[in-house]
């Protein structure tokens, strides 16, 4: 491992722990981002497992009541899952370059959409089958890029949830796709002793950053919080 890869690990887990405190999402989408400009995207992609994972189950703690968030949003966790899994090990051996390229597409479309689209309001009717749909298309791409954080934004978004929800919603849903992804990256023997110990330690700079960007949660209402996720 070359010291300048080192040091971009560490500054873009730091920078990206901060995005996930203030908002609750963005670690991967940040991470692999920066990251895919220093290594190969599968390697990237494998440096978030530990961070993701570790992060996401602080956060949960945090937040806390995540056992109702479990039952409010378990369609949605558990299509998620299943879908990133058969996307991880049916495309293991995709060209790297044709990654690179996805990941790129991801960015920026999810960029653009944000910048310029606002969800209607999800009829509470509907909600089910839409968290279906999202756990599809999120599962997608989060097997192929390991980003799969901006379908659930706009989901939550159209719920109308709360600072607080938001972002305990999206820890449950960001640890459970983070669990399949761990497990598929293995399987498909992508996920090998020195880059699980670089990943490990990532967490150090991510949980540092999360804590930057939680006192910064602190200070927003729900209306700015919700105009930042935009």
């Amino acid at each position: 491992m070359s010291e300048t890869l080192l040091i971009a690990a560490i500054a873009s887990f730091l920078l990206a722990g901060t995005v996930k405190g203030l908002t609750g999402l963005g670690l991967p989408i940040v991470a692999v981002g920066v990251l895919s400009h220093f290594t190969d995207p599968r390697t990237a992609i494998s440096l978030i497992i530990c961070p993701i994972f570790l992060a996401n189950i602080w956060q949960m703690r945090r937040q806390g009541n995540f056992r109702e968030a479990l039952r409010n949003y378990w369609p949605l966790a558990l299509t998620l899952m299943l879908i990133l899994g058969v996307t991880v090990v049916a495309t293991s051996q995709l060209d790297s370059d044709w990654l690179l390229i996805l990941i790129g597409i991801v960015i920026a479309g999810f960029s653009l959409v944000s910048l310029g689209y606002s969800p209607p309001e999800l009829p509470a009717h509907f909600d089910r089958p839409i968290q279906v749909f999202t756990g599809v298309v999120a599962g997608f791409l989060g097997g192929l890029t390991g980003i799969w954080g901006p379908p659930l934004v706009m989901y939550l978004l159209a719920r109308r949830v709360d600072k607080e929800e938001f972002v305990r919603a999206s820890g449950i849903l960001l640890f459970a796709g983070g669990i399949t992804l761990a497990a598929g990256y293995i399987y498909a023997g992508q996920f090998d002793g020195d880059r699980a110990l670089l990943s490990l330690g990532m967490v150090v700079p991510t949980l540092l950053g999360f804590t930057v960007g939680e006192a910064l949660r602190k200070r927003l209402n729900t209306e700015q919080f919700l105009s930042l996720i935009h």
